[in-house]
Protein backbone atom coordinates (compact mmCIF):
# COMPACT_ATOMS: atom_id res chain seq x y z
CA UNK A 1 0.00 0.00 0.00
CA UNK A 2 2.79 2.32 0.40
CA UNK A 3 4.67 1.84 -2.30
CA UNK A 4 1.09 2.20 -4.01
CA UNK A 5 0.95 5.98 -2.48
CA UNK A 6 4.77 6.87 -3.02
CA UNK A 7 4.46 5.73 -6.83
CA UNK A 8 1.07 8.11 -7.06
CA UNK A 9 3.20 10.64 -5.51
CA UNK A 10 6.49 10.58 -8.03
CA UNK A 11 3.85 10.72 -11.22
CA UNK A 12 2.23 13.78 -10.09
CA UNK A 13 5.34 15.49 -9.35
CA UNK A 14 6.43 14.51 -12.87
CA UNK A 15 4.02 15.75 -14.29
CA UNK A 16 3.51 18.89 -11.96
CA UNK A 17 7.23 19.69 -13.44
CA UNK A 18 6.05 19.19 -17.08
CA UNK A 19 3.43 22.04 -16.64
CA UNK A 20 5.29 24.63 -15.23
CA UNK A 21 8.34 23.35 -17.90
CA UNK A 22 5.45 24.47 -20.53
CA UNK A 23 4.58 27.45 -19.00
CA UNK A 24 8.31 29.00 -18.84
CA UNK A 25 10.43 28.12 -21.42
CA UNK A 26 13.32 29.60 -19.12
CA UNK A 27 13.45 26.48 -16.85
CA UNK A 28 14.07 24.41 -20.16
CA UNK A 29 17.15 26.22 -21.46
CA UNK A 30 19.13 23.48 -20.63
CA UNK A 31 16.94 20.66 -21.84
CA UNK A 32 15.83 19.72 -25.26
CA UNK A 33 12.51 21.69 -25.74
CA UNK A 34 13.45 26.08 -25.57
CA UNK A 35 16.80 27.36 -26.65
CA UNK A 36 18.19 30.87 -27.37
CA UNK A 37 18.86 31.75 -30.77
CA UNK A 38 20.76 35.00 -32.11
CA UNK A 39 20.07 36.91 -35.50
CA UNK A 40 22.27 39.11 -37.13
CA UNK A 41 20.24 41.53 -39.54
CA UNK A 42 22.45 43.48 -41.96
CA UNK A 43 22.24 45.52 -44.94
CA UNK A 44 22.95 45.09 -48.28
CA UNK A 45 26.80 45.46 -49.52
CA UNK A 46 26.49 49.03 -51.08
CA UNK A 47 24.25 50.51 -47.87
CA UNK A 48 25.81 52.47 -45.51
CA UNK A 49 26.85 50.44 -41.96
CA UNK A 50 24.62 51.05 -39.21
CA UNK A 51 25.68 54.19 -36.91
CA UNK A 52 23.85 56.59 -34.19
CA UNK A 53 26.22 59.09 -35.47
CA UNK A 54 23.68 60.30 -38.42
CA UNK A 55 20.21 60.88 -38.88
CA UNK A 56 20.43 59.55 -42.22
CA UNK A 57 22.10 56.19 -41.55
CA UNK A 58 20.43 52.89 -40.52
CA UNK A 59 19.80 53.02 -36.74
CA UNK A 60 16.46 51.47 -35.88
CA UNK A 61 15.85 47.30 -36.60
CA UNK A 62 12.62 46.25 -35.90
CA UNK A 63 11.35 42.70 -35.64
CA UNK A 64 7.93 41.07 -35.36
CA UNK A 65 7.81 37.08 -35.13
CA UNK A 66 4.55 34.70 -35.94
CA UNK A 67 3.39 31.52 -35.28
CA UNK A 68 1.71 31.39 -38.84
CA UNK A 69 3.13 31.95 -42.50
CA UNK A 70 0.51 34.40 -43.16
CA UNK A 71 2.25 36.83 -40.06
CA UNK A 72 -1.55 36.92 -38.22
CA UNK A 73 -0.48 35.27 -34.98
CA UNK A 74 2.24 36.89 -32.84
CA UNK A 75 4.47 34.71 -30.44
CA UNK A 76 6.13 36.63 -27.72
CA UNK A 77 10.26 35.69 -28.20
CA UNK A 78 11.58 38.51 -27.00
CA UNK A 79 12.24 39.31 -22.99
CA UNK A 80 14.82 40.27 -20.87
CA UNK A 81 14.11 38.34 -17.53
CA UNK A 82 14.72 34.80 -19.61
CA UNK A 83 10.55 34.81 -20.08
CA UNK A 84 9.55 35.95 -23.39
CA UNK A 85 6.69 38.52 -23.08
CA UNK A 86 6.89 40.43 -26.32
CA UNK A 87 7.03 39.34 -30.02
CA UNK A 88 7.87 42.98 -31.29
CA UNK A 89 11.42 44.05 -30.72
CA UNK A 90 13.41 47.52 -31.60
CA UNK A 91 17.37 46.98 -31.43
CA UNK A 92 19.59 50.18 -33.12
CA UNK A 93 22.61 47.38 -34.36
CA UNK A 94 20.44 44.77 -35.77
CA UNK A 95 21.23 41.91 -32.71
CA UNK A 96 18.75 40.04 -31.92
CA UNK A 97 18.11 37.57 -29.38
CA UNK A 98 15.19 35.26 -28.91
CA UNK A 99 13.87 32.03 -26.72
CA UNK A 100 12.41 29.88 -29.03
CA UNK A 101 10.47 26.10 -28.73
CA UNK A 102 12.73 23.62 -30.74
CA UNK A 103 9.17 22.11 -32.08
CA UNK A 104 8.06 24.97 -33.65
CA UNK A 105 8.36 27.05 -36.60
CA UNK A 106 8.63 30.70 -36.46
CA UNK A 107 8.20 33.30 -39.18
CA UNK A 108 9.96 36.80 -38.52
CA UNK A 109 9.55 40.00 -40.15
CA UNK A 110 12.41 42.60 -40.65
CA UNK A 111 12.26 46.50 -40.97
CA UNK A 112 14.80 48.95 -41.00
CA UNK A 113 15.05 52.63 -41.24
CA UNK A 114 17.14 55.85 -39.80
CA UNK A 115 14.47 55.94 -36.76
CA UNK A 116 12.61 59.16 -38.20
CA UNK A 117 10.04 59.45 -41.28
CA UNK A 118 8.32 56.08 -41.06
CA UNK A 119 5.53 55.08 -37.87
CA UNK A 120 6.15 51.83 -37.10
CA UNK A 121 3.05 48.82 -36.03
CA UNK A 122 4.06 45.94 -33.30
CA UNK A 123 2.60 43.63 -36.28
CA UNK A 124 4.74 45.43 -39.12
CA UNK A 125 1.67 44.69 -41.20
CA UNK A 126 1.85 48.07 -43.12
CA UNK A 127 4.53 50.96 -42.53
CA UNK A 128 3.59 54.07 -42.92
CA UNK A 129 5.41 57.59 -44.41
CA UNK A 130 4.82 60.09 -41.74
CA UNK A 131 3.29 63.14 -42.64
CA UNK A 132 5.48 65.98 -44.02
CA UNK A 133 8.73 63.96 -43.38
CA UNK A 134 10.52 63.20 -46.69
CA UNK A 135 10.82 59.50 -47.14
CA UNK A 136 14.03 58.26 -46.35
CA UNK A 137 16.15 54.54 -47.44
CA UNK A 138 14.96 51.78 -45.82
CA UNK A 139 15.09 47.61 -45.78
CA UNK A 140 12.54 44.84 -45.26
CA UNK A 141 12.54 40.99 -45.01
CA UNK A 142 10.99 37.95 -44.00
CA UNK A 143 12.80 34.48 -42.24
CA UNK A 144 11.39 31.18 -41.82
CA UNK A 145 13.21 29.75 -38.68
CA UNK A 146 11.82 25.76 -39.14
CA UNK A 147 11.43 23.25 -35.91
CA UNK A 148 14.90 22.66 -35.44
CA UNK A 149 18.44 23.56 -33.12
CA UNK A 150 20.46 25.85 -35.03
CA UNK A 151 21.15 28.61 -33.03
CA UNK A 152 22.45 31.43 -35.28
CA UNK A 153 20.68 33.03 -38.47
CA UNK A 154 21.65 35.92 -40.39
CA UNK A 155 19.35 38.09 -42.82
CA UNK A 156 20.47 40.64 -45.33
CA UNK A 157 17.76 43.25 -46.09
CA UNK A 158 16.48 44.23 -49.24
CA UNK A 159 15.57 47.86 -49.78
CA UNK A 160 12.09 48.73 -49.59
CA UNK A 161 12.54 52.02 -51.61
CA UNK A 162 13.36 53.20 -54.87
CA UNK A 163 15.92 55.97 -56.16
CA UNK A 164 15.22 58.59 -58.61
CA UNK A 165 17.75 60.31 -60.37
CA UNK A 166 17.26 63.02 -62.55
CA UNK A 167 20.38 63.03 -65.58
CA UNK A 168 20.31 66.87 -67.63
CA UNK A 169 22.29 66.37 -70.81
CA UNK A 170 22.15 70.25 -71.77
CA UNK A 171 23.08 73.09 -69.97
CA UNK A 172 21.25 73.91 -66.68
CA UNK A 173 21.81 78.05 -65.80
CA UNK A 174 22.65 78.23 -62.30
CA UNK A 175 19.96 79.30 -60.52
CA UNK A 176 16.77 77.69 -61.98
CA UNK A 177 14.02 76.65 -59.74
CA UNK A 178 13.15 73.69 -60.96
CA UNK A 179 9.76 71.60 -59.16
CA UNK A 180 8.96 68.14 -59.58
CA UNK A 181 5.82 66.65 -58.90
CA UNK A 182 5.06 62.74 -58.05
CA UNK A 183 2.33 60.35 -57.04
CA UNK A 184 3.97 59.15 -53.84
CA UNK A 185 2.92 55.73 -51.73
CA UNK A 186 1.84 56.58 -48.12
CA UNK A 187 2.93 52.97 -46.91
CA UNK A 188 4.33 50.17 -47.60
CA UNK A 189 3.21 46.30 -46.47
CA UNK A 190 6.28 43.89 -45.16
CA UNK A 191 4.13 41.24 -45.33
CA UNK A 192 3.59 41.48 -49.38
CA UNK A 193 6.53 43.83 -50.14
CA UNK A 194 4.17 45.54 -52.00
CA UNK A 195 2.89 49.47 -51.31
CA UNK A 196 -0.20 50.21 -49.86
CA UNK A 197 -2.64 53.15 -48.72
CA UNK A 198 -3.90 55.84 -51.03
CA UNK A 199 -0.95 57.30 -53.03
CA UNK A 200 -0.44 61.49 -52.30
CA UNK A 201 1.01 64.09 -54.26
CA UNK A 202 4.46 65.28 -53.40
CA UNK A 203 6.15 68.09 -54.57
CA UNK A 204 10.12 68.22 -54.20
CA UNK A 205 11.25 72.23 -55.47
CA UNK A 206 14.93 73.01 -55.49
CA UNK A 207 17.33 75.72 -56.93
CA UNK A 208 20.41 74.66 -59.26
CA UNK A 209 22.99 76.49 -57.28
CA UNK A 210 25.82 76.00 -60.17
CA UNK A 211 25.47 75.08 -63.84
CA UNK A 212 25.08 71.66 -64.78
CA UNK A 213 26.08 70.66 -68.46
CA UNK A 214 26.00 67.30 -69.69
CA UNK A 215 26.00 65.84 -72.79
CA UNK A 216 23.83 62.87 -74.82
CA UNK A 217 26.73 60.27 -74.05
CA UNK A 218 27.46 61.68 -70.40
CA UNK A 219 24.25 63.79 -68.84
CA UNK A 220 25.19 64.95 -65.31
CA UNK A 221 23.32 64.46 -62.29
CA UNK A 222 20.97 67.27 -61.79
CA UNK A 223 20.04 67.11 -58.05
CA UNK A 224 22.60 66.86 -55.55
CA UNK A 225 20.22 65.75 -53.14
CA UNK A 226 18.86 61.64 -52.78
CA UNK A 227 14.97 61.32 -54.19
CA UNK A 228 13.58 57.94 -52.27
CA UNK A 229 10.48 56.35 -53.08
CA UNK A 230 7.89 53.55 -51.37
CA UNK A 231 7.83 51.07 -53.87
CA UNK A 232 7.56 47.06 -54.72
CA UNK A 233 9.82 44.53 -54.35
CA UNK A 234 9.16 41.95 -57.29
CA UNK A 235 7.83 44.58 -59.92
CA UNK A 236 8.07 48.01 -60.88
CA UNK A 237 4.92 50.34 -60.16
CA UNK A 238 4.21 52.76 -62.92
CA UNK A 239 4.00 56.25 -61.60
CA UNK A 240 3.85 59.74 -63.42
CA UNK A 241 6.36 62.95 -62.61
CA UNK A 242 6.12 66.83 -63.61
CA UNK A 243 8.53 69.13 -64.11
CA UNK A 244 8.63 72.47 -64.35
CA UNK A 245 11.36 75.14 -64.85
CA UNK A 246 10.93 78.47 -63.05
CA UNK A 247 7.46 79.48 -65.19
CA UNK A 248 8.19 77.48 -67.95
CA UNK A 249 5.05 75.36 -69.58
CA UNK A 250 5.28 72.11 -67.68
CA UNK A 251 6.05 68.93 -68.72
CA UNK A 252 4.39 65.25 -67.31
CA UNK A 253 5.87 62.45 -67.95
CA UNK A 254 3.85 59.07 -67.28
CA UNK A 255 4.65 55.58 -66.89
CA UNK A 256 7.43 55.72 -64.81
CA UNK A 257 8.45 52.72 -63.52
CA UNK A 258 9.78 52.70 -59.93
CA UNK A 259 10.77 49.33 -58.28
CA UNK A 260 12.48 48.73 -54.61
CA UNK A 261 16.33 48.65 -55.02
CA UNK A 262 16.43 49.60 -58.54
CA UNK A 263 17.42 53.38 -59.67
CA UNK A 264 15.25 54.93 -62.15
CA UNK A 265 16.82 57.06 -64.10
CA UNK A 266 15.43 60.02 -66.36
CA UNK A 267 17.86 61.77 -68.45
CA UNK A 268 16.62 64.65 -70.70
CA UNK A 269 16.56 68.93 -71.09
CA UNK A 270 15.10 69.78 -67.63
CA UNK A 271 14.79 73.58 -69.26
CA UNK A 272 13.13 74.51 -72.11
CA UNK A 273 10.93 71.27 -72.69
CA UNK A 274 8.85 71.84 -75.23
CA UNK A 275 9.09 69.69 -77.91
CA UNK A 276 12.26 67.58 -75.96
CA UNK A 277 11.61 63.84 -74.87
CA UNK A 278 13.07 62.68 -72.34
CA UNK A 279 14.41 59.05 -71.74
CA UNK A 280 13.26 56.51 -69.13
CA UNK A 281 14.83 53.66 -67.45
CA UNK A 282 15.62 51.45 -64.35
CA UNK A 283 18.30 49.03 -63.19
CA UNK A 284 19.59 47.40 -60.24
CA UNK A 285 22.82 48.90 -60.13
CA UNK A 286 22.10 51.49 -56.76
CA UNK A 287 24.87 53.77 -58.00
CA UNK A 288 24.90 53.26 -61.53
CA UNK A 289 23.81 56.32 -63.82
CA UNK A 290 23.82 54.91 -66.79
CA UNK A 291 20.85 55.37 -69.63
CA UNK A 292 18.33 53.16 -70.64
CA UNK A 293 16.15 54.15 -73.18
Amino acid sequence: MKNYIYATYLTLLSALASCTADENPATTENGSRFHQVTIQVSMPGDAAPPTRASATDINRYATAVFADAAYTQPVNVFGTSGVPDASYQETADGTLAMTLDRTKTYYCLFWADNGTGYVLTPALDVITAADGSTVTEAFCDKLTIPAATTATYSVTLKRAVAKITLLEKGTMPAGRTLTMTYSQPTAFNPKTETTAGDATEKVLSFITTTEKTGTDAAPVALYDGDIFILAPIEAASLNYITFRCNDEVPVTISNVPLQANRNTNITGHYTKVNGRTFQVGYDNNWGDVSNIE
